[in-house]
């Protein structure tokens, strides 16, 4: 057989590879769906992770302002800890 008789056969049947395109072309969207919510759930963690840092900040700071107002050390200490546990 001639290979233009095999090309004119292909393009004769052209449903299977028709099919075939469908199927690579969902599971390729069925991927892509997959890695933006992996890239959004990445996001969120890392704005949680940075809202973390914030409110880190603000105990460190409120223990270090106490401690220079001449509270005892162990005194403020103890108020830092107990307002991390109140949150």
């Amino acid at each position: 057989m001639p290979p233009t008789d095999n090309l004119v056969e292909l393009l004769d049947d052209n449903e299977p590879l028709n099919a075939k395109v469908r199927t690579l072309l969902l599971e390729r969207s069925s991927l892509v769906g997959e890695r933006d919510g992996e890239k959004r759930r990445a996001d969120d963690l890392h704005i949680e992770n940075l809202r973390l840092q914030v409110e880190l900040a603000r105990y460190k700071r409120r223990c270090t302002v106490r401690v220079r107002t001449g509270c005892s050390w162990q005194a403020t200490w103890l108020r830092c800890c107990s307002a991390l546990l109140r949150h």
